[in-house]
């Protein structure tokens, strides 16, 4: 299923339809699971096995493409772009000093190709892929960057074609996540790096607790963060628009799995948008749980989000 392109305001409403079908670990293919949490009347259900939160039954392929399309219903200009600059910066830098001057990078779902651009200025290759056309037609126009529609499968592109393959705040959404590294694993050089983003679901734990206390759910509609849709501030996965959720334990396994070496998983910065408040409050967050992990080495990381950058070998 596509991956959508994050750049506009969101619009979550929707309801199951029904088509829902029960589906097994995508990491491990355990078919043994225990309910975590029901969101958006979805079910929340974690690996026995492995530890990986995903949703089950899961919407069809049809389901999926109809919530996308009301997922993004007015395009209202680069957000993602500002909101991921920080992120951006750190990222390219640390990914063009680990590959070297020139080179051949894919971001998937590239929303208006503000991460490619950092790449294009150095002279390398720069190609994008996004679900919303006008997302991929906005990253055409950044010089030296060429950007497709569609979404990311199995023969798009050709094997060890690229230096670099990123997907940030991607594989969540994505309907097979294993699949999805697998091919990215596929079309990258020997020697290439790979980058992603998840949300960190060592962190949503907390939430699990904070739902047992009553009217807490009020404190955090109060939060003006990340979406108009304030119901999905209290959720850990937040169905359909995710899938599943990763902690920096599952995803190290996912990426070793699959044959990467190198993997570094570290605390992502903050996304920038919200309230004053709400911005020194990430801050603050991301602050604190940077030393935690910074203080244990990096063996228990409870940042909001985390980045995970992984080499072929």
């Amino acid at each position: 299923m596509s991956q959508p392109q994050s750049g506009t305001a969101e619009n979550r409403a929707w309801a199951p339809t029904g088509r829902e079908q029960e589906v097994d670990c995508n990491l491990c293919g355990s078919a043994d699971r225990c309910l975590v949490a029901e969101e958006n009347q979805y079910n929340v259900v974690r690996c026995e096995e492995c530890g990986l939160l995903y949703v089950s039954p899961q919407p069809t392929d049809e389901d999926l493409s109809e919530f996308y399309a009301q997922y993004f219903p007015e395009e209202s200009g680069d957000i993602w772009g500002e909101m991921m600059r920080r992120n951006f910066d750190l990222d390219s830098e640390y990914l063009l000093r680990k590959t070297g001057a020139r080179g051949k990078a894919l971001d998937i779902g590239c929303g208006h190709g503000e991460f490619l651009r950092r790449f294009a200025e150095r002279g390398w290759d720069a190609f994008g892929l996004d679900f919303s056309p006008e997302a991929a037609a906005a990253a055409n126009e950044i010089e030296g960057v060429q950007a497709s529609q569609g979404e990311f499968a199995a023969g798009l592109f050709e094997a060890e074609s690229f230096d670099v393959v990123t997907a940030w705040y991607v594989l969540e959404h994505a309907r097979a996540p294993r699949t999805f590294v697998e091919e990215a694993f596929r079309i990258l050089k020997p020697g290439g790096m790979f980058g992603i983003r998840v949300p960190n679901m060592v962190f949503s734990k907390v939430f699990l607790a904070m739902k047992k206390i009553p009217n807490m759910d009020k404190l955090l509609f109060a939060m003006n963060i990340d979406t108009d849709n304030k119901s999905s501030h209290f959720n850990i996965i937040d169905p359909p628009a995710h899938l599943f959720g990763f902690t920096p334990k599952t995803i190290e396994k996912l990426l070793s799995d699959v044959g990467f070496g190198n993997i570094a998983i570290i605390p992502s910065q903050p996304v920038e948008v919200g309230t004053t408040g709400t911005l020194i409050a990430k801050k603050v967050l991301f602050g604190s749980t940077s030393l935690v992990s910074l203080v244990t080495g990096h063996r228990f990381n409870p940042a909001p989000a985390v980045t995970a950058y992984a080499r072929k070998i």
